[in-house]
């Protein structure tokens, strides 16, 4: 079994998209939003995992559609800016699950220094 990933990206040069695939058994995707800087605003990342069912008295595998799960999850990106509009400190807000509550998953502080 082989994988293969296909990359799209935005006029920016950004990645917008990701998918990977497994043979037929799984896909994941992950998609990304951005401002018109360049900055995270958002990511949606979408797993669908398959189960063959494999009958050894005819020798053969084939997908068992009633065995399919999908996981989702989401973040979601705010950010304060410096007097240059440079960001200084990101917050992540995560969801393991689009249907549960959003809890903050990092926070990235950064010092910038002009010369």
């Amino acid at each position: 079994m082989h994988g293969r990933a296909t990359h799209k990206y935005d006029e920016a040069g950004n990645e917008i998209e990701l998918t990977r695939t497994v043979g037929e058994l799984q896909t994941d995707t992950h998609r990304t939003r951005y401002d018109e800087y360049g900055n995270k605003l958002a990511e949606e990342s979408e797993s669908l995992n398959r189960q063959m069912r494999f009958d050894p008295d005819a020798g053969a595998a084939e997908l068992d559609e009633v065995k399919n799960q999908v996981d989702r999850s989401s973040a979601r990106y705010e950010y304060e800016f410096d007097e240059r509009q440079n960001w200084i400190q990101q917050t992540q807000w995560s969801a393991a699950d689009l249907a549960q509550n959003e809890f903050r998953s990092m926070l990235v502080k950064r010092t910038l220094t002009y010369f």
